[in-house]
């Protein structure tokens, strides 16, 4: 007879199967403590974090520490307001404007602005021509040849 037949696990092979088994069958999923994917929501104004709990300090609610019930992220600052008008040269004195373009200025500091720069944002045109303003003989020697 070629019919296959099926063997009746002997009481070894059952008892060694049940041994194998046995760490699993205790082995169950907790879920959070207060809340997350299977727990009860946070109370108002609080956020679930990572770790299941309630609370409403940065622990809870900051970027990468909050699950659920997190805080509308801040809005970007307003850019910056637009630089003032330069006030007029001290009469009788060639202003330094007439030598020293932006343009110019924006040439010869190319890269002031750069991310690499440590003080990006600090050189600026109109500051310049402010500290050049300060002292009148700055600018009013020599030619106006560059």
């Amino acid at each position: 007879n070629n019919t296959p037949t099926m063997k009746t696990p002997t009481p070894l092979k059952f008892s060694l199967l049940f041994l194998l088994l046995l760490p699993l069958m205790g082995a169950r999923q907790e879920e959070p403590p207060n809340c997350g994917n299977r727990g009860s929501p946070c109370p108002e104004g609080m956020c679930c974090s990572t770790y299941g709990y309630c609370g409403s300090t940065d622990a809870y609610c900051a970027p990468g520490n909050c699950k659920s019930q997190c805080p509308e992220p801040s809005p970007p600052p307003p850019p910056p307001s637009p630089t003032p008008p330069l006030p007029p040269a001290p009469p009788g004195t060639h202003d330094v404007t007439e030598i020293f373009s932006k343009e110019l200025f924006e040439k010869f500091l190319l890269h002031r602005n750069d991310q690499i720069c440590p003080a990006r944002g600090f050189y600026t045109y109109e500051a310049f021509i402010e500290a050049a303003r300060a002292f009148p003989a700055f600018g009013n020697t020599g030619n106006d040849t560059i």
